[in-house]
């Protein structure tokens, strides 16, 4: 999964005690100062400029986290590239692009009426995003639709049609952790793009949309100590669903749903939600209890020839995840209290959530992926899954040499590093759910 890495934290934190300031000098040398506090790690500087809401949900540890992760993917913060001051509502948001070694980020701070930051966010700089189509891609094939789709969120997403091949199979996708968007785009890769591409040049119309929490991150705040999978990620695969059945060049009976990551973690509990759907996709999906696959992954990292995770770091990450597996969530506490400040509420619900339970219930086909360089997702799971879907007759699975997480091709052992290496899903993957689909339908 992508737990591990800063842009999936839950940072939806945004307290509701703004007030209109017409003036955004303060908020930008604010804005200014916390930048250049979380550049040399003064991490108590930083935890004193949030307003208790952010504080409760923020400790010094988690900020800690946050800029190993940030470091180990984008490098080292070189300096402030542009900045945005505007109202939003009630309160300031100050949106600062800026320039790491390895990549850029945008930090999008919001600050309440005594100029407290009352919500921390961090997102790509999608614009800076130097992505170009792959070499399989042949867009003279397929015709994208922008569409808008559900009610109390409305989320923006790409039809691309096949042209002249109706009715066709559809594939929907399911994004990984984190607020992402609709090509789930990752420093400068868009692995969604890439599927959809490359599955609607071969005769398949795919859907992907922006995930609830990217398009409407600081209208969530509300929510925040109650969200769950089902609020995150499964009602609007639903409303997904709903939606592209009737979308008019469709077959509404081979309608297929991919998850990536903890998409793909997801895949059984949404076979339960839509049994009707012609089958499923797990890329990369892990098996295990979410704290089981978060240690592995810091045990991983710290392990690395230069490690950006320091024994205290990872000391700390691993009393939190022990504190996990212990809890039994009968007392209402802090997010603070967890790991990445995930709600308690959502801790609670994935640990009633058994996978693997679930997914021996499956009974339509489902395509089992992974790639032996995942270091976030292991062959541990792989294979779990593989026990889990036995007596499925239409479970298959397919395990890839020289892929990671992203299903990215490299060498080696796989580092968060290559995630900056601009590159496409290869095109054998493609092939095979093209194969897979054809012969499920």
């Amino acid at each position: 999964m992508n737990q591990i890495h800063y842009f999936i934290l839950f940072i939806l934190l945004f307290s509701t005690s703004f007030s209109q300031v017409e003036n955004f000098n303060k908020q930008s040398e604010l804005s200014k100062e916390f930048i250049e506090k979380f550049k040399s790690q003064e991490f108590d500087g930083i935890y004193a400029m949030f307003d208790s809401t952010v504080q409760s949900k923020l400790p010094i540890v988690t900020l800690q986290q946050i800029y190993s992760q940030i470091q180990a993917q984008s490098g080292d913060i070189e300096n402030i590239l542009n900045q945005n001051c505007s109202i939003k509502g009630e309160y300031i948001l100050c949106v600062n692009t800026v320039k790491l070694s390895k990549g850029n980020l945008k930090f999008l701070l919001s600050f309440n009426k005594n100029n407290q930051i009352s919500g921390f966010f961090i997102q790509p700089d999608d614009e800076k995003v130097n992505y170009t189509n792959p070499s399989y891609a042949d867009t003279t094939k397929f015709q994208k639709k922008s569409l808008k789709f559900g009610t109390e969120f409305p989320l923006d997403g790409e039809l691309d049609l096949p042209i002249g091949q109706k009715p066709v199979p559809c594939i929907i996708f399911v994004h990984g952790s984190g607020p992402n968007d609709m090509d789930e785009t990752i420093l400068s890769n868009k692995p969604f793009k890439d599927l959809a591409y490359g599955l609607s040049s071969n005769g398949i119309a795919t859907f992907r949309y922006n995930k609830r929490t990217y398009q409407y991150g600081a209208q969530l705040t509300k929510y925040i100590d109650t969200l769950t999978l089902d609020f995150e990620t499964l009602e609007d695969v639903q409303l997904a669903y709903n939606y592209v059945k009737n979308q008019a060049g469709i077959d509404s009976k081979n309608i297929y749903i991919l998850g990536h990551s903890l998409g793909g973690y997801a895949i059984p509990k949404i076979a339960e939600m839509i049994p009707e759907a012609a089958g499923f996709i797990m890329l990369a999906g892990s098996a295990r209890p979410l704290e089981e696959v978060i240690s592995d992954q810091f045990q991983y990292l710290s392990e690395l020839p230069n490690p950006n995770i320091t024994p205290e770091q990872l000391d700390e990450a691993k009393q939190l995840i022990e504190k996990i597996k212990k809890e039994d969530f009968s007392e209402v506490k802090s997010p603070s209290d967890y790991p990445f400040a995930a709600s308690p509420a959502y801790w609670k619900y994935l640990h009633r959530y058994d996978p693997l339970k679930s997914a021996s219930k499956i009974k339509r086909p489902i395509l089992v992926l992974q790639g032996e360089r995942d270091y976030q997702v292991s062959q541990k799971d792989f294979e779990l899954w593989k026990s889990a879907l036995k007596n499925n007759k239409d479970a298959e699975f397919k395990l890839y040499p020289n892929v990671n997480h992203l299903f990215l091709e490299g060498t080696g052992k796989s580092t968060p590093d290559e995630y900056n290496t601009i590159g496409h899903i290869p095109i054998y993957v493609i092939n095979d759910i093209v194969n897979w689909v054809n012969k499920s339908k």
